[in-house]
């Protein structure tokens, strides 16, 4: 952890090893995840104070994180399981994983028909890296959709894509009995 104090907040910021993957070479690298937490700080707290705050926020946002089973590189393993059955053109079988939110808001004919037509044209993956994986705490009154969400983030070269890189990502739900169900994918 590397605590560091600005403007009106204080920083603190933890790295966690991770493992970056290679489509062509199949082959892991390893990375790092840089978990960044800001807290607003009041007029009359002293430098020992804000550091003891930050400190201890930090460990509370950790053990929540441990409890739930959020280990990043098993997040970065799961995303890159959920895009490779997209790769083998099994899009049906991602979404009868998913939860009860992805299933609410698009039927199974439907998510498999917009995963194709968005999948389809770039061709096959020739490079995959890991680029980044992102916690969210979502409050909605619908109880399928409020809780909490990690989503993952790959930069991947296709075939039919030229030079261009393209952005997918994986969402992830994690549900009442403590397993992490796929909530969505998409290209950007």
């Amino acid at each position: 952890m590397v605590p560091s104090q600005g403007g009106n907040c204080i920083r603190a910021s933890i790295l966690s090893a991770i493992n970056e993957w290679h489509h062509e070479s199949a082959t892991c690298e390893s990375a790092y995840l840089h978990i960044e937490i800001n807290i607003p700080l009041g007029p009359d707290m002293t430098s020992k104070s804000k550091l003891l705050l930050g400190a201890a926020f930090l460990a509370s946002w950790m053990s929540v994180a441990s409890a739930q089973d959020a280990d990043p590189t098993n997040m970065v393993r799961g995303g890159l399981q959920a895009i490779q059955l997209v790769d083998q053109g099994k899009s049906g079988e991602l979404w009868d994983g998913s939860g009860p939110a992805t299933k609410k808001r698009v039927a199974r004919p439907e998510f498999v028909r917009q995963v194709e037509a968005s999948r389809s044209p770039l061709g096959a993956a020739q490079q995959r890296t890991w680029v980044s994986v992102n916690r969210q705490l979502v409050a909605n009154e619908d109880p399928d959709v409020a809780g909490q969400y990690i989503n993952v983030e790959y930069e991947t070269r296709f075939a039919n894509a030229g030079n261009r890189v393209v952005r997918e990502m994986t969402s992830f739900r994690l549900d009442p009995s403590g397993t992490w169900r796929l909530s969505g994918y998409v290209l950007r």
